[in-house]
């Protein structure tokens, strides 16, 4: 009698079950190396970034960035904005999206929301005031571990008018440990 017929309905299964696994795994590991293959997941990680506004020209703030795989991107920043003519806002922080163009280039999508902070007359009890996005040309230097490039961001009030329309260049570089 053949040896592989006494099996019992455990042992099938349980053969069955590692099979599927070890299929899952190598489709897996295929997957990542063809999608690192282009260089577009040299983005991924922590960036610090100075990010300045020349149109209108208000200066330079810094922000943090993150770049996840599958695309997503995170960003913070100073929540507490003061000295607008509508008063005190506090900003969400940023949700949104990058993608690989060419080898070094990508473009970056993130949105923001802005609401009335406390003591605001104009805006009170936390009233909505708008959605920020912001569109970024970056440019990644994946040697020196740097991004750089131009943005432009569109302010848009509840009823989808433009309240602000802003523009400069970011510079930043990635957070390594020590």
């Amino acid at each position: 009698m053949n040896r592989f017929a006494r099996r019992s309905p455990l042992v099938v299964a349980l053969s069955a079950v590692a099979g599927v696994a070890l299929a899952a795994v190598l489709a897996v590991a295929t997957t990542s190396r063809s999608q690192g293959d282009d260089g577009g997941n040299k983005i991924l990680g922590s960036y610090q970034l100075a990010i300045t506004v020349t149109n209108p020209p208000l200066g330079t703030f810094t922000d943090l960035m993150t770049f996840t795989a599958g695309g997503g991107v995170l960003s913070t920043r100073a929540e507490y904005l003061v000295g607008l003519p509508v008063g005190p806002l506090l900003e969400s922080p940023g949700h949104g999206a990058w993608d690989h163009v060419r080898h070094d280039a990508y473009d970056v999508a993130i949105i923001n929301l802005l609401q009335g902070a406390p003591g605001n007359n104009q805006l009170p009890d936390g009233a909505f005031f708008a959605t920020e996005r912001i569109h970024w040309d970056l440019t990644l230097d994946n040697r020196r571990g740097t991004v750089s490039g131009p943005w432009s961001s569109t302010l848009t009030d509840p009823n989808g008018n433009v309240v602000l329309q802003a523009g400069g260049t970011i510079t930043g570089t990635r957070i390594t440990t020590p």
